[in-house]
């Protein structure tokens, strides 16, 4: 996300860290999503590594291996760390071969889920989003809030768009997969996951529901669409939050994803880790403890 937004969220927990901390100072580093891998791995690289940062689960299988991260399971083992109060679904990812390499924090992990223009769903007289929306009704309500002027469409009842978070939940609802267990092979050829992604492809060049992902870049991307009242619902995250915050001219709402032959969204993130050079092992382990 942008330095803004991971602003705003993480200032308040490293605020409450010093607090009950006081002999340990946070010094908080805040990089562009595009750019923060590559500075991350420029500084370690360059022996200055952060204590702490965030570490992607896409690299569990990378980073560990490396010796990036900081085998975070004697820490555990020596505090009797209690993981139970996280959900399994937020710390698998940052397990490797048993052992723990990151702990999750919830202003990385991101749920895909619903967010849409409450006004606009009443000026079209629709019902909004609830837990009995199927991939049918969610069709039918974009149409009915999509709107044409002049044959040019000015309005549309949702937006759709070609990153990889987005359509991901539509390829698990219909009950397909991305790659097979073990990760070694892409199965978005096989016939659930080619169905869901027609039917994706389908709102914006059949059912004009949406407009087209290169339309929607032009217009600043479907975030920048949402907020400015153009489309009704996105497929979006927690990181959206204190953007659509800032919005005055409509209210929104969140909503669970619609259901296809099952109901199913994305889950994933970043969660803290832990540079093995460090200097300060034991005070950042405290801080992935609280945050």
């Amino acid at each position: 996300g942008s330095p803004e937004i991971t602003e705003t969220i993480q200032t308040p927990i490293r605020d409450a860290f010093e607090k009950e901390y006081p002999d340990i100072k946070v010094k908080l580093m805040f990089v562009a999503g595009g750019q923060y891998f590559d500075k991350l791995l420029t500084m370690i690289a360059g022996g200055t590594p952060p204590d702490v940062f965030a570490f992607h689960e896409t690299f569990k299988l990378d980073y560990p291996t490396r010796g990036i991260v900081l085998n975070l399971q004697p820490l555990m083992e020596r505090d009797n760390f209690d993981l139970d109060k996280y959900y399994d679904i937020s710390v698998d990812p940052f397990k490797y071969k048993g052992d723990l390499y990151g702990l999750p924090w919830g202003g990385t992990m991101t749920l895909v889920t619903t967010f849409y223009n409450m006004n606009l769903f009443d000026e079209a007289g629709v019902s909004y989003p609830d837990e009995t929306w199927t991939w049918d009704t969610f069709l039918d309500s974009a149409k009915k809030i999509t709107k044409e002027v002049k044959g040019r469409t000015t309005q549309w009842g949702f937006c759709s768009d070609k990153g990889l978070p987005w359509w991901t939940n539509f390829v698990w609802q219909n009950e397909g997969s991305i790659f097979n267990k073990e990760g070694t092979k892409c199965t978005l050829d096989e016939p659930a996951a080619y169905e869901a992604l027609q039917w994706y492809a389908d709102l914006a060049n059949k059912h004009g529901v949406s407009p087209k992902p290169s339309y929607s870049a032009d217009m600043g991307g479907m975030m920048q669409m949402f907020t400015t009242g153009k489309v009704a619902m996105v497929n979006g995250a927690p990181w959206m939050v204190p953007t659509f915050k800032t919005i005055k001219d409509f209210e929104w709402d969140v909503a669970v994803p619609p259901k296809g032959k099952t109901r199913a969204c994305l889950v994933c993130g970043s969660g803290f880790a832990i540079s093995p050079d460090s200097k300060y092992i034991d005070a950042s382990w405290e801080f992935l403890k609280f945050a």
